[in-house]
């Protein structure tokens, strides 16, 4: 039974302020404690909660006792499945409540319901603001308040499901219809002339004329008070009526006062009468002839105000209703049109006449279209360069002077060159009749006659060219000492040893430059010793060379220091967005970013060039803000006020008004009746600056007194009309609002009282309705019956017929009639599943199990002797087994535990054999295994020594139980009798997939000689968990970087899973796809049998791994994208970073951690 909650009633209005406030402080404090409002953890508990939960146990149950509450029993790990969504979710505005209902919960470990309230469609900056047990949620929110709502299911565990939606469900209460009266009424009261109106209208009702009905001349009013001046008296014996002079305090009989102005007092009789009728039907002609003057001057009146130009401010060309009509396109910088016809197509363009002559600077990339011979363009697409529009043609504008002093530079410059190039030929020239020198051990083809050759082969013997080919060698043999022969060295280094005078060297190391020995014993290059042999006359002319050269050179940078400074002074132009650096005073900047406005530099600042000639012209601005003027006279359209026009004074922007519609009080009337037919018009109007508010009476009347059609209307126009009461109250009675007014009032009829006798409404919203007679022929939603009693005659429908109930205690429900909700057990009759016989009284109950159908049990619900579970038992002979071979280890399968994922729970019993089995272990896993021992990882021989396990314990493909040796746990080193027998309990988890059988092996090795065990028991029941089974992702390689990769689809299922929540994680922001839904970042709910596929987006390197994870659960799997090969990164991530060690996508920070 859940924990009864009081519903509080809303404060009346009425109510003291003083004590509203105290009441409200204790509603809100009482809505905390009983949970109806703020943070659920600040409700108070009851104990009938503590004990629901299992905190406590209350054994005295009786009215105010306080003792017997002890601890509870001790119980196992509640439900840890996540609730699903909440569905059905309803929002109800009411006056000042809004109410939630939403579906039944549709699972079994249900606790509450969350609810989370905003103001705005965002469930990012929503509040939790209550929970509620049942599915039916109200709270008082205020008048005119508009809310979005989510909800979500929070388990037993303490475990909150998803959201019912991602968008709200909203809900508005009602206006306080109160509260805008009054302030209605407080703004008409602040109306300019309300008070002097009042006061006209209380004055005028004290004095105004009373009718009164007496067969004999009255001497009081009614009421009793003193008779007034123009008081009226209808004597009921002859129908006279009587009007009270105020002059004299007489009765005088009432005459029609025009007739009287017209025929004064006299009666009149026979042929007098027939005379006074004709006067009268010659004033009536000329009044009616009035009436059409005045007619005529106001429709003249209208045809002046027609012909008013009227300005338009927008983007789109509107329709002219006169010629003159101005248009201001905000859209194109203000542009100013005027209307040369009605219509919208008339438009021609206004423009300033004084401007026409000035040029124009565009800075653009193409050609512009010039408007003025002299306008500019800077061509912003070849560095700025600067043409002028000639009239016909965009002419390069260069500066003369510059351009005359680089002329004369170039051509100085090609004189010069052109010398150069003259005396270098010459030298050529005479270089090449010079003799040349060949230093090599084979006979060189010689240049000219006199060319040397030193054969470096056959002791630098020389030899001179007798001709231009290489065959005419002439040995040549050089006077002086050692038989007349000179010596000739070719090497890198000064020869110092013998050396004579007349020796030659030919410095191998510098481009074999060629030196005389000038006396014996040389030995450093220095004159008087080894001596540079030079061709005088080739020196003489690389000397003549240089020193042209360097004149030149000496005369062109003297030509570029002129032509330099001369450029220095010339002012340069920048065209960019941002002010430059100026070179000199006069340059010009033109700012890309303001329309091309022109600034010079005067030496130490920037200042705007003005066109002096617009100085005293008009600017219109058109912008939400007040604007800067600059000149008298400038006009400024407000966009945030209906283009509200103003008139820059010289010191304040004014309001532009016309003059001739600034404020005015129209009247017109008219009545015409011709014999049978009358009509007549009264028309009162007023205008402050187009803000109109009239009144118009209209009658007609066609037909004989008694047979005629008549009608009669009174038309109001204006946004708000009210009623007053004369005689005062705080409140106006009756407010009618056309449109919205300032204060955000919605249009509508408020009223204060209303007595309606037949009414049809549309919506509506009722705070306290009292119904003497309520008839509903729709739907009525059983979800707002929360109290009360309601006769069984009363329900009539699909579910619950009124033949279904009964009285008293009697009552009775069919069983094929209940479809959702709680029947107490003692209340139970009959049913279609439940029958009398299958439940008792007093704690006795039972249900027959062919009885439940569907639907889920609380495990706390279940109270058995005996649970029999699916369960897998199978004892298997050592023979079936197999040996173990001797000091060798083996793997033996025993046999088959199951394909189903889940948690195992059992025991493994072995028996000893006569022969030793030795190191013995066991162990259970989903991979393939061989007789051969190799069952690790790497495929080397498992040893079954205590530091060298390298089983590959995985969740998935390998082993997911090893048991370690048995003198471990048994103290069984050998097993060599029948008498050895050890059992040890095991649990496991098998995550993967019906297509992987978890298996029981054995791991030992015989002594002696292949060895037998005598027999392996084991037993298991599996725990299904709502977890899939475990599921993987393809790889992917070769993907480029930075790059979206999407993994294929994979399907979700497992025993005992139906739904859960998935989440992606790791590197490249993943997201996840449920079927062919979008690709989410957030957690998603999955149900058994979908499928997913998940995305992520790679890094920056090439042939690198990066891996994202999608987990269910506690299942995961990995999605492994390697990027395609190319140069590596200049160094690897660092720890943690993307891609690196620890970090997403990377390898594990430590060699054992498993990516």
């Amino acid at each position: 039974m859940s924990t009864k909650i009081p519903g509080l009633k809303n404060i009346p209005p009425k109510t003291d302020r003083e004590l509203k406030l105290a009441l409200d402080d204790i509603k809100q404090a009482l809505e905390i404690r009983l949970g109806l409002r703020g943070d659920p953890l600040d409700r108070a508990v009851t104990l009938r909660e503590l004990e629901d939960s299992g905190i406590v146990k209350v054994r005295n149950k009786a009215l105010g006792a306080t003792s017997g509450i002890t601890p509870p029993d001790e119980g196992g790990p509640g439900d840890t499945n996540i609730p699903p969504a909440p569905s059905g979710l309803e929002a109800t505005g009411a006056f000042t409540s809004i109410l939630l209902k939403w579906n039944v919960p549709s699972y079994g470990n249900h606790a509450f319901t969350e609810i989370w309230r905003s103001q705005d469609n965002a469930l990012g900056g929503a509040e939790l603001v209550s929970t509620s047990g049942g599915q039916i949620y109200t709270e008082d929110v205020g008048y005119n308040k508009t809310y979005y709502y989510w909800v979500r299911f929070v388990s037993t565990s303490n475990i909150p499901g998803p959201w019912n939606d991602t968008e709200g469900t909203s809900a508005a209460t009602a206006v306080d219809v109160g509260a805008v009266m009054q302030q209605l009424t407080e703004n008409l009261q602040n109306l300019p002339g309300y008070s002097t109106l009042t006061t006209l209208i209380d004055t005028e009702a004290a004095v105004a004329a009373r009718v009164i009905k007496s067969s004999s001349a009255p001497t009081t009013r009614a009421d009793g008070s003193a008779l007034q001046a123009n008081d009226i008296w209808y004597d009921t014996d002859d129908g006279q009526v009587h009007t009270r002079n105020g002059a004299n305090n007489a009765w005088v009989a009432a005459r029609d006062a025009t007739l009287v102005n017209l025929f004064g007092s006299t009666s009149f009789t026979g042929s007098t009468l027939s005379a006074a009728m004709a006067s009268a039907q010659g004033n009536i002609t000329t009044l009616t002839s009035a009436n059409a003057s005045r007619v005529s001057e106001i429709n003249s009146l209208t045809a002046v105000v027609d012909t008013k130009a009227k300005t338009f401010v927008q983007t789109s060309a509107p329709t002219a209703t006169a010629i003159g009509d101005l248009w201001v396109d905000s859209d194109d910088n203000n542009k100013l049109y005027r209307a040369s016809a009605v219509g919208s197509s008339n438009w021609v363009a206004v423009r300033d006449t004084a401007n026409d002559n000035y040029p124009r600077v565009f800075t653009q990339a193409n050609p512009p279209t010039a408007i003025n011979t002299g306008d500019l363009w800077f061509d912003t697409d070849d560095n700025n360069k600067q043409y002028r529009w000639d009239g016909s043609n965009w002419v390069e504008v260069r500066d003369v002077t510059t351009q005359a002093a680089v002329t004369t530079e170039a051509t100085a410059r090609a004189s010069g060159d052109s010398a150069n190039a003259t005396l270098i030929t010459n030298l050529e020239a005479k270089v090449d009749v010079k003799n040349q020198t060949f230093i090599q051990d084979n006979p060189p083809t010689a240049i000219a006659i006199g060319d040397l050759w030193i054969d470096s082969n056959d002791g630098n013997k020389l030899y001179r060219a007798t001709a231009t080919t290489n065959s005419n060698w002439v040995e040549i043999t050089l006077p002086g000492t050692d038989a007349g022969k000179a010596t000739i060295y070719t090497q890198d280094n000064v020869p110092t040893s013998g050396v004579k005078a007349g020796d030659l060297w030919f410095d191998t190391n510098d481009s074999n430059r060629q030196y005389i020995a000038a006396a014996d014993g040389s030995d450093q290059v220095t004159s008087g010793e080894w001596e540079e042999v030079r061709d005088v006359t080739t020196q003489a002319a690389l000397t003549a060379e240089a020193t042209t050269r360097a004149n030149a050179d000496s005369a062109e940078a003297t030509a570029r220091g002129i032509l330099e400074a001369k450029v220095d002074l010339k002012n340069q132009t920048f065209v960019q967005n941002n002010a430059p650096t100026a070179v000199a005073t006069g340059d010009l900047w033109v700012d890309s970013n303001d329309e091309n406005k022109l600034y010079r530099w005067n030496g130490s600042a920037w200042v705007a060039v003005r066109d002096t000639a617009n100085d005293g012209k008009t600017t219109v601005f058109t912008q939400t803000s007040q604007p800067t003027a600059e000149n008298t006279g400038d006009l400024w359209f407000d966009t945030d006020d209906g283009n509200k026009q103003y008139r820059w004074d010289g010191s304040n922007w004014v309001v532009v008004r016309d003059v001739l519609t600034q404020a005015s009080v129209t009247t017109v009337q008219n009545a015409v009746a011709n014999g049978t037919s009358a009509e007549a018009g009264y028309g009162l109007s007023v205008n402050a600056n187009n803000a109109i508010a009239g009144m118009y009476l209209m009658a007609s009347s066609d037909g004989t007194l008694n047979n005629n059609t008549s009608s009669s209307t009174i038309l109001f126009e204006a946004g708000q009309v009210a009623i007053r009461n004369p005689h005062g109250s705080d409140v106006v009675p009756f407010i009618v609002l056309t449109s919205t007014d300032a204060d955000g009032n919605a249009a509508g009829v408020y009223m204060d009282t209303a007595f309606i006798k037949n009414a049809a409404i549309t919506t509506a919203k009722i705070d306290d309705l009292a119904v003497n007679n309520a008839k509903v022929t729709g739907d009525l939603d059983a979800g707002k019956i929360t109290a009360g009693t309601m006769s069984a005659l009363r329900i009539q429908g699909g579910v619950i017929q009124s033949t279904d109930l009964a009285s008293g205690s009697s009552t009775t429900i069919h069983g094929s009639l209940i479809e959702t909700g709680t029947i107490l057990a003692n209340a139970i009759v009959s049913g279609s599943f439940i029958s009398p016989s299958d439940v008792g009284q007093s704690g006795s109950t039972t249900i027959h199990g062919d009885r439940i159908a569907t639907g889920t049990i609380d495990a706390d619900k279940i109270d058995v002797t005996d649970l029999v579970l699916p369960t897998v038992h199978s004892k298997v002979t050592g023979a079936t087994i197999g040996g173990f071979l001797s000091n060798q280890m083996t793997v033996q399968e025993v046999g088959s535990i199951g394909t189903e994922n889940g948690i195992y729970d059992g025991f493994v019993r072995i028996f000893g054999g006569s022969g030793q089995v030795k190191t013995l272990s066991f162990f259970i896993g989903d991979g393939t295994f061989g007789s051969s021992g190799e069952i690790d990882s790497d495929a080397g021989t498992y040893n079954n020594a205590p530091n060298t396990q390298n089983l590959p314990m995985v969740d998935s493909g390998g082993v997911q139980y090893h048991s370690n040796r048995a003198e471990a746990w048994a103290g069984i080193a050998r097993f060599q009798t029948t008498q050895a027998v050890c059992q040890l309990s095991v649990s496991f988890r098998k995550r993967s997939g019906t297509s992987k059988t978890a298996k029981l092996y054995i791991l030992a090795q015989g002594d002696g000689g292949t060895r037998f065990l005598s027999n392996v028991e084991y037993s298991f029941s599996r725990l299904a968990l709502n977890e899939p089974a475990q599921f993987s992702f393809t790889p992917v390689t070769g993907a480029a970087v930075s790059t979206t990769i999407t993994s294929a689809a994979v399907t979700i299922s497992g025993s005992g899973f139906s739904s859960g929540t998935i989440t992606a994680s790791g590197f490249g922001s993943p997201k996840i796809s449920i079927g062919t839904g979008s690709f989410l970042a957030g957690s998603q709910t999955i149900t058994d049998g979908q499928s997913i596929r998940i995305q992520m987006t790679t890094g920056s390197q090439n042939s690198q791994a990066f891996t994202s994870t999608a987990t269910i659960g506690g299942v995961s799997a990995n999605f492994v994208v390697t990027t395609v090969a190319g140069t590596p990164p200049p160094s690897p991530p660092g720890p943690g970073s993307p891609g690196g060690p620890g970090g997403p996508g990377g390898p594990p920070s430590n060699p054992g951690e498993n990516p």
